[in-house]
């Protein structure tokens, strides 16, 4: 995982929540996590897809 899809995970958490207050929808510290949880999951799975499928 390099530095930018670091970046691009934590920048689409914080624009998220700052769509939310734009909004007025209810802002928590863990969904912040969550987001960010969920972005390096993806990412992972991401990285597993492009590994070789050498045994």
């Amino acid at each position: 995982m390099n530095i930018s899809s670091l970046f691009s995970i934590l920048f689409s958490a914080v624009l998220a929540f700052l769509i939310a207050a734009y909004y007025e929808q209810p802002l928590h510290w863990y969904l912040f996590i969550l987001i960010v949880c969920i972005g390096f999951f993806i990412q992972l799975v991401i990285i597993i897809l492009r590994a070789p499928d050498e045994l």
